[in-house]
């Protein structure tokens, strides 16, 4: 089944998060022309033209979303679109999603508000702004530097936390039980059969701000 989870998004609209079942995930590698999504372009900067090769609406796959037919244009509906490449991290090992735009060549803009992956297929999950948009439109996937900045850099600090947390607690590694990486804040679970000291903690913290410090590259 679909599982929709519903948030606000601002304004009279909410951002409901669609979910690809095992039944969609099988419709979608029984379809040639829907390859799994190549995602090694999140690894570099700036926009990429990719070109949308399913769109997922209410449950089903269509061929065309049409902004003009919208029966409330304030309150746009939330449905997802697969490309066959993309420059957008999916949530991954507690790192949260890129936000962004994707652009086709027409001039529609869909608001890419969630990006998950399901099978090997990236889905990026938001609203249609404006035109209309269909499967085989050639589109400029345009992710959020100002929102990945700040992550990419909570992502390097949960690896120096750790880092610190194995230089102190040396009498029995911490085993790490899960993380947070968000663009305002990280958090990083982690087990240890003792109870952490005052002086521990602040050694850790010396570490980890040292690192930090040498702002290395």
């Amino acid at each position: 089944s679909i599982e929709i989870s519903k948030q606000r998004r601002g304004g009279n609209g909410t951002n409901e998060q669609v979910v690809l079942d095992v039944h969609a995930i099988a419709k979608l590698n029984d379809n040639p022309d829907v390859p799994q999504t190549n995602d090694s372009y999140k690894y570099r900067s700036g926009p990429i033209d990719a070109t949308i090769k399913a769109i997922f609406v209410d449950k089903e796959f269509v061929n065309t979303v049409d902004k003009s037919l919208d029966t409330n244009p304030d309150d746009a509906p939330t449905f997802g679109i697969i490309l066959d490449k993309t420059n957008f991290y999916a949530e991954s090992g507690g790192q949260e999603y890129d936000t962004g735009v994707i652009i086709t060549a027409s001039g529609a803009e869909f608001s890419v508000e969630d990006v998950q992956v399901y099978g090997g297929f990236v889905l990026h999950t938001g609203f249609l702004k404006s035109g209309s948009i269909s499967v085989g439109d050639e589109a400029e996937c345009q992710y959020n530097e100002l929102r990945r900045f700040p992550i990419r850099h909570n992502h390097t600090a949960t690896h120096i936390l750790n880092f610190a947390l194995r230089e102190v607690l040396t009498d029995d590694s911490p085993d790490q039980r899960g993380s947070l990486v968000a663009p305002d804040r990280l958090r990083f679970d982690f087990s240890y059969k003792n109870a952490i000291t005052p002086e521990q903690l602040d050694r850790i913290e010396q570490i980890t701000n040292e690192n930090i410090k040498q702002n290395l590259t």
